[in-house]
């Protein structure tokens, strides 16, 4: 009786595996978007998956269940066809968007030409292993896709931005552009019949852009791919491919867009990587300097795809100029990726990484100058930072003119920065207190979810 009693009580213990082997291919050296996809798979290893990754980028704790391939040589393939990263900065003033747009296709279409054929990326199509799920990051890379046709599997879409015509083609969910602003545009929800008609254009050009060259690339790629392996089978169209997508998960909430529909199989997970890396913390001399500061912190950042010291003389020299002006008052910190800032004012200190949340996190920080990006965005309205924008590239208009909307910010345009504009900016988000009492109620409404955005994530993924 005794051992039986012993033989139940064990049975009972035993937590029933149900793992599944997930292929996960983030190819892009953005690195917003391995920090998103590394979150969500870590989440899932942690809950007994086991993972394959592909990603120019590498955990910094390895994980047991994460089986982690580097795509190494990325960088130097695109550079030897004339496809370097663009420098936005400089991109923003001298380049039409028709020709950035343009440059980007190209880009990730030698992006996903590369990763496709990666050695052990095809290891894994000759040998057909066996996988149950396939998650890529959306940037452009649909081509991947063909990997879940081609292994016979369900496919789940990480998409690190808010809703875009890329996302809403997959899950097929509609952008009606009289009342849904573009992405691309710096529009908010009240927009005026120019910008209707200017919103429209675009949304127009961006559908004709999708369908004549960014399709007609993505499918030449999977086209030369996949028909390797599938000799005697008639490839579907790459478009049914995309239609055939499980899940969409993208990195918003209804705080930063707009009202507009989304369909059941988009799921809004935005905040998920917010205090995800319980080993980022401040280094102690940085803790008090934020700590000793009289009046606060100002922490400046331009994000991981622009350098600082890559900004205009005249334009660094007026943020100097400012940040001097506050001496004995306040304290800056700059994410500066270069060793020498001229004319270093003593209360400023520069690093080129930075703990960016931990900061943020501390209550002796005032006010956060940003790039406008959405993960950037987020992580100040959570720990109720006002911000001055600098929108660069990308979705940074639009994300500028949200947090105008809604009362948490300022946005100035690099192209007329002068130091009496940032100035002035400052003073008024320092001495205005709706500034703070906005970020603040946007806060409590960011955290009000009936069901954290990671866990949201993660049973999304099982589900499918």
């Amino acid at each position: 009786m005794t051992n039986f009693k012993i033989i139940l009580i064990t049975l009972l213990s035993v937590e029933l595996a149900n793992g599944a082997k997930i292929l996960a291919v983030f190819p892009s050296d953005v690195k917003s978007h391995f920090v998103l996809g590394k979150v969500v798979l870590t989440e899932l290893a942690n809950r007994g998956h086991e993972i394959t990754f592909f990603s120019q980028f590498s955990l910094r704790e390895k994980h047991k269940n994460i089986s982690e391939i580097r795509l190494a040589g990325v960088k130097e393939s695109l550079a030897e066809k004339g496809l370097e990263e663009e420098n936005h900065l400089t991109a923003r003033n001298e380049r039409s968007k028709i020709n950035s747009l343009t440059h980007l296709i190209n880009r990730a279409t030698a992006l996903v030409d590369y990763t496709l054929d990666y050695p052990v990326l095809q290891d894994t199509l000759q040998k057909k292993d066996e996988y149950d799920l396939l998650i890529i990051d959306m940037y452009l890379t649909d081509a991947l896709l063909g990997l879940a046709y081609y292994l016979d599997i369900p496919s789940v879409v990480l998409c690190s931005s808010g809703t875009n015509k890329w996302a809403n083609e997959m899950v097929g969910n509609p952008h009606n552009p009289s009342y849904n602003p573009n992405q691309f545009l710096g529009f908010t929800d009240k927009m005026s019949i120019k910008q209707r008609l200017i919103n429209s254009l675009v949304s127009a050009f961006e559908k004709i852009t999708y369908n004549y060259m960014y399709l007609p690339a993505q499918e030449m790629v999977y086209r030369r791919v996949f028909k390797a392996y599938l000799p005697d089978k008639n490839l579907p169209p790459l478009i049914n491919i995309i239609h055939n997508v499980s899940l969409v998960l993208v990195n918003t909430h209804p705080i930063f867009q707009y009202p507009r529909p989304i369909v059941p199989n988009m799921v809004q997970v935005g905040g998920l990587h917010i205090n995800s890396d319980k080993s980022e913390t401040i280094a102690a001399e940085i803790f008090d300097y934020i700590q000793a500061a009289p009046d606060g912190v100002i922490y400046i950042s331009l994000g991981s795809q622009v350098k600082s010291h890559d900004l205009p003389s005249d334009q660094i020299s007026a943020f100097v100029k400012v940040f001097k002006s506050y001496i004995g008052k306040m304290r800056i910190i700059w994410k500066w990726e270069n060793a020498t800032l001229i004319d270093h004012p003593y209360n400023v200190i520069v690093g080129p990484t930075v703990p960016q949340q931990a900061i943020l996190a501390h209550q002796n920080v005032k006010l956060f100058i940003t790039n406008g990006g959405l993960m950037s965005l987020m992580e100040a309205v959570y720990f109720e930072k006002p911000v001055i924008v600098l929108p660069i590239f990308g979705d940074q208009d639009f994300n500028g003119a949200q947090v105008e909307s809604n009362g948490y910010g300022r946005v100035l345009s690099l192209q007329n920065i002068t130091e009496d504009s940032i100035q002035d900016a400052i003073n008024e988000i320092l001495t205005n207190q709706n500034y703070l009492n906005n970020v603040k109620r946007l806060s409590k409404l960011f955290k009000d979810n009936p069901i954290n955005p990671l866990d949201y994530a993660v049973y999304s993924i099982e589900y499918v």
